[in-house]
Formats: structure tokens, sequence, C-alpha cells
């Protein structure tokens, strides 16, 4: 997997310490994805490295913008320098005491992505420190005790009372400049004998641009000698860059063409409106054109087909159903009813489509179907036709397609001997039951014929509770 970070260091060849076993290692840490990230900084001591020598000077956790963003880290060594003998043994009195013992020590500065520090992680290069030579001192012989304790005792004081005035006029205490702008830093170390030098430039757009944000060596550091070097880390200045304008693309390609220049993306939504397509860019603040921090976040208006949540209507009578899918922005049909089960009385809605919950753009149709009243088909076999209509018409059904040969002439005297559905089958009111009858050949042969309506006045004279013609199908197969 690609790693967030790279880490790169002025350190490339052994440091060597001071006297007193400091020194310091800058570390350059690039963000190399096209997203803002967050990143945690740590020291690692390597070999014989005690990890209380090593310091990480300002904040560890840092926010790097997108691309070539460079952040520094300063890490610190301070080492002891005192040491026994290699042998353990105490030296005899009089004989040189080694006070510093020549090492070389190694550390590396670890930088992982805060929201995946156990696998998105960069290591930098293994920086090597080299501690100085031993020096050797000669402790001076005791003064006996017992001769000239009082003038012993004078010249002590009168040796410390020298040396604390002569190291008053050769150090001076390092003042705080951290906050100062550069030139008012500059004049502060300058008025105590100390040198300013401007080690780096950092933008971590905390603090005004020209302020000193770090200083080595730092103000609660022991008093230095006059002239010393005091490097100073300054705020730098964001350079403002062109936004892009991203108005009527799509969002995709909107959000990808300004993450690719450098800026963040927040969307908002609209309304679908004429002339507008579904996740196009109505809108952009800042406007396209105008400049900006890299690193900025551009608030993007997006066209969206609002969505409706469709009611439940299920169980409720169709009339109140209805009224509650119109009252919510949308339409409705009602479908042939059709039989329910017992706890859908009938009338009241036993099903929608789209279901209740479904999103859906204002002024779509929703399909509903009533629960239908049942009833039972009667028997209509052996009956003829008018006879079968008004048997039919009492259970609330209606006379589907009759199969067969049937015409003026023979519709009162025909016998059904089929029908769909059975007898003593439950079906919906206002269902159709199809009959058949016999196939009569006539002339030289049968034949087929579409549906005819025939004259029914006969029927009617014979069953005058019929309410409607029947259509009926005449069939027959050519001989």
């Amino acid at each position: 997997m690609a790693k967030t970070f790279a880490i790169t260091t002025t350190a490339t060849s052994t440091l060597k310490t001071d006297a007193k076993g400091h020194t310091e290692a800058v570390f350059s840490v690039t963000n190399t994805t096209s997203r803002a990230v967050r990143g945690i900084a740590a020291v690692k001591a390597l070999g014989s490295t005690k990890q209380e020598w090593l310091e990480l000077t300002g904040e560890s956790e840092r926010d790097f913008a997108p691309g070539e963003t460079e952040k520094q880290f300063v890490v610190t060594f301070d080492a002891p320098v005192t040491a026994p003998p290699a042998s353990g043994a105490k030296p005899a009195a009089g004989q040189p005491t080694p006070v510093a013992a020549a090492d070389k020590y190694s550390f590396r500065l670890d930088v992982a992505v805060a929201t995946n520090t156990d696998e998105d992680f960069a290591e930098s290069p293994v920086v090597n420190v080299e501690l100085p030579a031993p020096k050797l001192v000669v402790p001076p012989k005791p003064f006996p005790k017992w001769i000239f304790i009082p003038i012993a005792a004078l010249v002590l004081i009168g040796i410390a009372v020298g040396l604390f005035f002569a190291l008053r006029k050769t150090t001076v205490a390092v003042p705080n400049v951290v906050g100062m702008t550069l030139d008012d830093a500059k004049s502060t170390l300058s008025g105590v004998h100390l040198t300013p030098v401007e080690q780096e430039t950092q933008i971590t757009e905390k603090v005004p641009a020209g302020q000193v944000i770090a200083q080595s060596p730092a103000a609660d550091s022991e008093p230095v000698a006059k002239g010393t070097e005091v490097q100073l880390t300054i705020e730098g200045t964001v350079t403002p860059v062109e936004v892009p304008d991203v108005t009527k693309r799509l969002i995709t390609d909107a959000r990808e063409k300004l993450t690719a220049a450098g800026f963040g993306v927040v969307e908002k939504s609209t309304d679908l409106a004429e002339g507008l397509q579904p996740d196009q860019v109505v809108s952009q603040t800042p406007a396209g054109g105008a400049k900006a921090k890299p690193g900025d976040t551009v608030e993007l208006v997006v066209a969206v087909q609002r969505q409706i949540q469709v009611p439940d209507v299920v169980f409720k009578p169709l009339a109140l159903g209805g009224q509650q899918i119109v009252a919510a922005g949308l339409k409705f049909i009602e479908k042939d009813p059709e039989l329910a089960p017992a706890n859908v009385a009938p009338g009241n809605i036993k099903s929608q489509n789209p279901a209740a919950g479904s999103k859906v753009p204002p002024g779509s149709t929703i399909e509903l179907v009533a629960a239908a009243q049942p009833t039972t088909v009667p028997d209509v076999r052996n009956k003829k036709i008018a006879e079968a209509q008004i048997l039919l018409q009492q259970a609330g059904l209606d006379l589907g397609t009759v199969s067969g040969t049937v015409n003026q002439a023979n519709a009162t005297i025909v016998t059904i001997t089929s029908q769909t559905p059975a007898a003593n089958t439950s079906v919906a009111r206002g269902a159709r039951v199809n009959v058949s009858v016999p196939f009569v050949c006539q002339f030289r042969g049968c034949f087929n014929e579409p549906i005819t309506r025939i004259d029914f006045g006969a029927i009617k004279t014979l069953n005058p509770g019929i309410k409607q013609p029947l259509f009926l199908r005449r069939q027959s197969t050519e001989h």
C-alpha cells in the first residue's frame, strides 16, 4: 500500500554533538496524496540510544494540506557525556579521570496518519550521532585539611567570586523571542550580544506571517557565550491560488478538479430545476477565478432530484389512503380489487406499489389495490346462457367470455358445459366467469369468428333481470 508521507532529513552524515552531548536534526515531511490529512510524529530511539535523550520540538500532531506541502520537525539529541572507565574500576588518586565516552547512537522520525497509525506510516532515514571523545581530567590533589584551612577558604572564595564576574562578562542568558516579528527578534538578540540567524521558514497558518515560531537555543537553556548564533524559525507566507470554475459540471468531476488544485470540498443540495441535470453544480463559493489559499474549502451547491417518501396506506380505507398519497405530492390509481386476508376489511387498501417508505420523484403514481368483497361462484353448468347471467349477477359477478358456437338462433337454447372459475370457488365481487358451450359445425365446415354482439331481445323477454348485453365467442374447427 502506498504511504501517505515521505520523510527526508538534512542529517545525511553522522552528527557530532557539542561538548554537552547536544545536537539537532531537521526532518522534512511531505504529504504525497491529493487529500488533506492529519499526521502524528514520534521519535524512535534505535540501538543503545535512550528514549529520554530525544525530544521532538513543537507540536507532534499537524495538519497536512494536499500535494507537495512540506512541514519540518526538529529533533534534539541530549546525551550525558560523563561515564565511568570501561573497566568499571575507580582510578587511583592523582590519576586522570574520564569524564566522557565516545560512542555512536542512532534514531529516526516516524510519521503516521492520525486515522490509521498502525498501517499508514513512514520512517525517516536513520540519523547517526557521535559523542565527542572523552576528555581526561586530572583531579587536583586534596589540600591537607589540617594546614592553612582559613587561608584555603579565603582562596576558594576569591576564586569563586572571580569566576562569577568573569563569566558574567563572557556569557549571557538567551531571551525568549518566540512570538516576535523577525525584526524585533533580531533587535532583541543583538541587544544582548547574540547573533540571530534565519534557519528556516515554515507554514503553520496558526500565527501571522513573519513571526518567530521557534528558536534554538531555547529561552530556558543555560547561559551561552556572547556572539552565539540563535537559530530562528519564521512563519512563512501562503501564496493564494486561483479557484477553478466548476459550475455546470457534474459533482464528481467538480470535486476531482478542486481536490487536484489543493482545495477541500463541501456540498449543499438544492432541488432539481428546469435546465439542470441531477448532480450538476449550480453555484460555488468562492467563485471560479477568485484567489484562495491552498487547503481552503470550496462550497458547492448541487442540483439533486428531490425524493418523496411514499406514505403507508395499507389497511386504510381507499378514499383516505388516496388523500394521503395526494397530500404527499404524489398521484394514485385504483387497480381491480382483489381478495385479501381476513385482517383487511373489504374496501380497505390491501397493497400498494411502490411500497411504503420507498423514495420516488414528486408526482409519481402509486398503485392501490383494495380488498374485494368475497363471493362464491355459482354452478352454471347445464344452464342456459341467460340463466347463467342471472345467477352470476345475483352473486355480484359478471359473465365473461363464452367459448363455443353461439348465435341468435341458438343463444336461448345452448347449454353451458364448463366454467372458469369453478363452482363454489371464493372470488372477488365483480370478477368475470368464463363459460363454454358445444361447438356446432355448419354448412361445409366449422369456422372461427371473433366476439360478436347479438340480439338478446328474446333473452331479455325470458329473463328481465339481465342488466347488460353479452359478448359471445363463436368458435369451431374448420374441416
